[in-house]
């Protein structure tokens, strides 16, 4: 019981952690894409892995929302960011997920949000292996199929977004 109730424990956060900052407020983020930005409509939500907040070192990991159009961000790339940091919060509606919690488990205690035109690249690496592999399926199915059937298979699949047509799109939100 000890030994469950220890692993059940969550660790506490080393002290350059990025929640360990007096928020809300508004930093500088330097950090790298730490996994495939999803796109939606007028938005890109991206996973940074922080490596410094206003020149000071920081560690940690924020998800971010860029407010506009933006989908040149590939994994890895660092980047630097004018975001508005705060503490996740959730709905608290009785009975329903607590979507706070649930970012603590995939060790994301922070959340922020900018307008995608403040996200500016560091650098230009070439996509890790799974990225590409990615490209090259969507590729392969936009060359092969319709486009609105391209869209909705690489949806499916891969979770690719950004082809979809709107109202296809709107109707898997609607349907969850």
């Amino acid at each position: 019981i000890a030994l469950g109730a220890l692993r059940a424990a969550s660790m506490p956060l080393p002290t350059d952690h990025v929640a360990r900052l007096a928020l809300p407020m508004r930093a500088e983020i330097v950090g790298r894409v730490a996994g495939t930005p999803v796109p939606a409509p007028g938005r890109l939500r991206l996973l940074l892995d922080v490596e410094d907040v206003d020149g000071e070192r920081r560690s940690g990991r924020v998800q971010l929302t860029a407010y506009g159009d933006r989908h040149d961000l590939i994994v890895g790339q660092r980047v630097r960011v004018d975001a508005r940091l705060q503490t996740p919060t959730g709905f608290r509606n009785p009975g329903s997920g607590d979507y706070a919690v649930r970012l603590a488990r995939d060790g994301i205690h922070v959340t922020g949000s900018a307008r995608a035109e403040q996200v500016v690249t560091l650098d230009a690496p070439d996509p890790p292996w799974h990225e590409r592999v990615r490209r090259r399926a969507v590729a392969a199915m936009d060359g092969a199929l319709p486009p609105a059937s391209a869209a909705l298979l690489g949806g499916l699949l891969l979770g690719e977004r950004r082809a979809l047509p709107p109202e296809i799109d709107d109707g898997f939100r609607r349907a969850g």
